[in-house]
């Protein structure tokens, strides 16, 4: 009986002790509570000046204001430590209350940028800019490490708000996006297949003069085949069966111990 006791408590510890499943998601609600979420790092705008990052109760803003320079430029936002093996889908809920177009300059608006693990690896960048050729359009680039030739493509657009959904499966990029009703593929790109270690999320501005901007970040959601931690970079969030698998070692644990001190009596 003793024997039979051990036994299933060792398989018990087994089953607890497995990891969690491979197919993992993480979901942040960008508001006052996200400043001190350990996934997300902040990039600040300095206090004075037409740069702001506000904390607010169901979003997070940032604004480009007015300035008395025009050559007033700068990047500010946020990055994700997320440490994704294989494919995976990061969506971006988000308004754009205000988007100036420029007269001059590369133009402005709101930039997400993927990093792999192999630095010399093109890295992507999707977002919605106001240009001095488009009032509003999605800029997709690719652009290698100390390369001064990015490929860009622009595509025109209306948005306003919506969701933002960028998706690697295998070796090609989806970027869709959904504006009240289904998703609609913007553009399909080949891309690598290493490691994903970081998502950025920036607002820009580098335009010849004083245009404005202002973008609501509302939720974003990251899934994945495989989460993985590396280095000092905080471990992924548990999913909701992480306590439970916790919880049920720490009892195969316990019996355990009885068992092993029974068999001793």
């Amino acid at each position: 009986m003793h024997n039979m006791t051990a036994a299933l408590a060792i398989a018990i510890v087994v089953v607890g002790a497995r990891p969690l499943r491979s197919e993992d998601s993480i979901e942040i609600h960008l508001n006052a509570e996200a400043a001190n979420d350990p996934l997300l790092q902040f990039v600040l705008p300095g206090k004075k000046g037409p740069r702001q990052l506000v904390f607010g109760g169901d979003h997070i803003r940032m604004v480009q204001k007015a300035s008395s320079k025009s050559t007033e430029s700068g990047v500010f936002g946020l990055k994700l430590n997320a440490d994704v093996r294989g494919d995976f889908s990061f969506e971006l809920d988000l308004v754009c209350q205000k988007l100036e177009p420029p007269k001059e300059g590369w133009g402005h608006g709101l930039l997400i940028r993927f990093l792999t693990a192999d630095a010399d690896v093109p890295k992507i960048t999707f977002g919605c800019v106001a240009t001095p050729n488009f009032d509003r359009a999605y800029r997709i680039t690719m652009e290698q490490t100390n390369s001064d030739s990015p490929v860009r493509h622009t595509v025109p657009c209306e948005f306003t708000s919506g969701t933002w959904r960028i998706q690697r499966k295998g070796e090609n990029f989806l970027l869709s996006v959904r504006e009240g009703g289904e998703f609609e593929e913007i553009k399909q790109l080949e891309c690598t297949s290493e490691d994903l270690t970081e998502i950025q999320i920036w607002s820009t501005r580098l335009a010849k003069e004083s245009v404005q901007s202002d973008f609501r970040l509302k939720r974003l959601t990251l899934r994945g085949t495989e989460f993985f931690s590396q280095g000092e970079k905080q471990p992924v969030r548990w999913t909701r069966w992480g306590p439970f698998w916790v919880s049920l070692t720490l009892c195969a644990c316990m019996l355990t111990f009885y068992a092993l001190r029974s068999r001793k009596s």
